[in-house]
């Protein structure tokens, strides 16, 4: 008798466990919060349901990890720096500059036509970015344009989009409240997972997310496979905004019934080394394991409480050492601590 009641209460523990965080996760590649993802063929601007296989092993992958820009600028900041190691580009007031790190051989080399232009990527000879705003009633866009300003493309259009990085030969975006995976050129455009997201990275061969759900304790950090699988959730809940680097990955908790776990947490790509790093506070980026916030008013370095510069902030970027944001009409640039203040393209 002792033996069936022991095994009676082991099989309540599994079933328990199964159904944390991850209840809202299908058997599908995609994460639908309920059901399964189909797949439909389509064009390169109506993305088709993520084609996976639910039984796929999440296997760590190891690979060099070609990006459009680096992860820090590929975060909440609206990165408007990449650089090829040559040259640094920089989207600005509609235009895209070419310029050295010393500030020389400064040229505008595109014109572009549109407006509110963010989340600049370059990969391969190619610039890679979004187009739009939320408060327009103009839909958003993916475009993609030649290093010489030739053969700009619409490569995917949304009502809402975020977020945007070129990684090993594949597009990522969120819009429509999926996270989209296409080819370079916009064909095989997929809904690789399919839940309401604020922000996501792409680091190693997983996407990592927050899924946003109507009560909070389902809110979790996520990762899954870029081939699709079943999402892995590395959190416990009440988990909402995050951020990420080559090393760790920095999100919020609140629990108000657990004062104690309130704050900003720190863990690894793996799920290890979960700790509390900060008291309450907000962050839109990361860089060089320190936290920055962006509020449109000032631009700090809350990790060790730096103010790096006042009234109307507004995005911000990262480059060997350097931290670059516009001002008062200039693109300017700052050591980490906030000295050594330079106007790096006069407005």
């Amino acid at each position: 008798m002792a033996k069936k009641i022991t095994a009676i209460i082991l099989t309540f523990a599994i079933l328990f466990t199964l159904t944390a965080c991850g209840d809202n996760k299908s058997e599908s590649g995609a994460s639908t919060g309920g059901g399964r993802s189909n797949t439909q063929s389509n064009n390169s601007n109506q993305p088709a349901d993520s084609q996976t296989n639910g039984n796929q092993e999440q296997e760590e992958v190891k690979n060099t990890e070609k990006r459009g820009n680096i992860i820090e600028n590929s975060n909440r900041n609206n990165g408007f720096l990449a650089s090829d190691g040559e040259w640094i580009y920089i989207l600005y007031s509609g235009k895209i500059h070419k310029i050295k790190e010393d500030g020389s051989e400064h040229q505008i080399i595109i014109n572009l036509d549109g407006f509110h232009f963010q989340e600049l990527n370059f990969y391969d000879g190619y610039f890679y970015f979004t187009e739009g705003s939320l408060q327009s009633d103009e839909q958003m866009t993916v475009q993609k344009i030649k290093a010489d300003g030739t053969e700009q493309q619409t490569l995917a259009s949304s009502d809402s989009m975020r977020g945007l990085c070129v990684v090993d030969d594949f597009v990522y975006y969120y819009a429509s409240e999926a996270i989209y995976k296409m080819n370079l050129d916009g064909s095989g455009n997929t809904a690789l997972i399919k839940e309401t997201a604020d922000s996501f990275a792409v680091i190693n061969g997983f996407v990592y997310y927050v899924n946003l759900a109507e009560d909070e304790a389902g809110q979790c950090l996520n990762k899954v496979s870029v081939n699709g699988g079943n999402p892995q959730a590395l959190t416990d809940g009440f988990t909402s905004d995050f951020v990420a680097d080559e090393n760790n990955i920095y999100y919020y908790m609140s629990i108000f019934n657990e004062m104690s776990k309130w704050g900003v947490w720190s863990i690894t790509h793996n799920g290890t080394n979960n700790e509390k790093i900060l008291e309450r506070d907000v962050f839109s980026s990361v860089y060089k394991g320190k936290l920055f916030k962006s509020d449109q008013i000032d631009l700090k370095q809350i990790t060790d409480n730096i103010l790096i510069a006042k009234n109307f902030i507004i995005e911000h970027s990262f480059y060997n050492g350097k931290i670059y944001y516009m001002h008062d009409g200039d693109v300017r640039r700052k050591d980490l601590d906030g000295s050594n203040e330079e106007i790096f393209i006069e407005g």
